[in-house]
């Protein structure tokens, strides 16, 4: 059972999710995950639910961590509708889509998730040091049939999140900047308002209409809410003050810290693993 030195942990997950969330645009994911896997462990979740369980319940922390984040990006006026509606809906089909086929036709276990999950954020810290954006950039490049674009980025991101449960955000920031030539305080915004819009749609999903259902106690569907509730909670708090710093940091800084992390969550996944 989960005691109260565990809520604090969980609480503190949720602020640290949270506040990554706001700063650099990936709805908090790659922390959430890392714990959610523990206490799923620790309250003795089924293999053959575990992988999907931990992604489930990892979009139902980022839906408020985005929420809050993006809250504050429109009251920064840094909100951006079309492409976050365009790639938001393409990904939440590759989620949904995704997410029942690892449920019910894939052999996706825990070794094949934690596997991904290290190459993933590998490619994308190498592809975020190899891209330096300049510090006085303001302009962006004009870029044709970026609707289609927005679509792709939005399929590819839907598809990973249902593969790693950390909600899209950490391959549509490198690809917005990248691939789109957005400023990174944009592509913040952009993809935030994306993860928010998918983890909304998934989590109904995956409480509502998802046949899977975990046999632990106040759980809705794959939802394990004495797990999720305290860390959505305090992400929801963390968030503004993520997009606050954001908002005051050069770009690059926002890319060496991006980077930093994602180093630490893989040495902490490898540690876990082995």
């Amino acid at each position: 059972m989960i005691d109260y030195l565990d809520i604090l942990i969980l609480c503190a997950c949720g602020i640290a999710g949270g506040f990554l969330s706001g700063l650099l645009g990936v709805g908090g994911g790659i922390a959430y995950v890392v714990f959610i896997s523990f206490y799923l462990q620790k309250l003795g979740s089924s293999d053959y639910l575990f992988v999907p369980a931990v992604i489930a319940n990892s979009m139902f922390c980022i839906f408020f961590a985005g929420l809050s984040g993006s809250i504050k990006q429109y009251l920064n006026q840094n909100f951006h509708p079309k492409p976050i509606l365009i790639t938001g809906l393409a990904s939440t089909f590759a989620a949904i889509f995704f997410s029942y086929s690892i449920t019910h036709w894939l052999d996706y276990n825990r070794g094949n998730f934690t596997f991904i999950f290290i190459l993933l954020l590998l490619f994308i810290a190498i592809t975020m040091l190899l891209k330096r954006e300049k510090e006085n950039k303001l302009e962006e490049k004009p870029i044709k049939n970026t609707s289609i674009k927005f679509l792709g980025i939005g399929i590819l991101s839907g598809s990973l999140a249902a593969f790693s449960g950390i909600g899209g955000g950490i391959i549509m920031m490198p690809l917005f900047t990248n691939t789109l030539s957005m400023n990174i305080k944009k592509a913040n915004a952009v993809s935030l308002g994306v993860i928010t819009l998918m983890a909304f749609l998934t989590s109904i999903y995956n409480m509502v209409l998802n046949p899977a259902s975990l046999v632990l106690p106040y759980s809705i569907g794959l939802i394990s809410l004495q797990i999720s509730l305290p860390i959505a909670i305090f992400s929801v708090i963390a968030a503004p003050f993520g997009v606050s710093l954001a908002s005051k940091l050069k770009p690059n800084t926002i890319r060496i810290i991006f980077v930093l992390f994602i180093l630490a969550v893989i040495i902490r996944m490898v540690s876990g693993y082995f």
